[in-house]
């Protein structure tokens, strides 16, 4: 991260009432290269947490709180003629569900179509490495309760 750029981490679930829930926190350096995080956005998401649903509640967030740079009136569908400001947007953090790199992908597509190609969600897209690190530690703790049971 630089000075400048705003990368989040997000993280969407279901209630046990059924209601999908999707966190946004953005992380940035400041003048004094202090590492600053903040909760930008705890919203109830329209629907389930898919791709979609969380593509969307992203770049309503994103067009509230990132980037001062310019005003760009978005075509995109997803925000159907509002503006928002260019964004400044860095890295993205989540965990591997598939819905994560959805969101992603819509994401990208929506920035795009509003001017900015320079937002890439596969060279953006950083997974979660503890979240990867309990899978292998669960996978080999399984795979070596097993091989004792031979």
């Amino acid at each position: 991260m630089a000075p400048g750029k705003v990368s989040i981490t997000f993280d969407a679930w279901t209630s046990e009432s059924m209601t999908a829930y999707q966190a946004i926190t953005g992380h940035f350096i400041d003048e004094g290269w202090h590492l600053n995080s903040q909760l930008l956005s705890l919203d109830e998401l329209e629907g389930r947490h898919t791709g979609e649903n969380m593509a969307f509640d992203l770049l309503k967030t994103i067009a509230k709180y990132i980037g001062v740079d310019k005003v760009i009136c978005s075509q995109s569908p997803m925000l159907q003629d509002s503006c928002f400001s260019h964004s400044q947007l860095g890295h993205a953090t989540a965990d591997n569900a598939a819905n994560n790199d959805k969101a992603l992908t819509e994401l990208e597509k929506a920035l795009h179509d509003v001017g900015q190609y320079d937002w890439n969600s596969e060279d953006k897209r950083i997974q979660c490495v503890m979240k990867t690190l309990k899978f292998v530690i669960n996978l080999l703790t399984s795979w070596r309760l097993d091989a004792c049971h031979m």
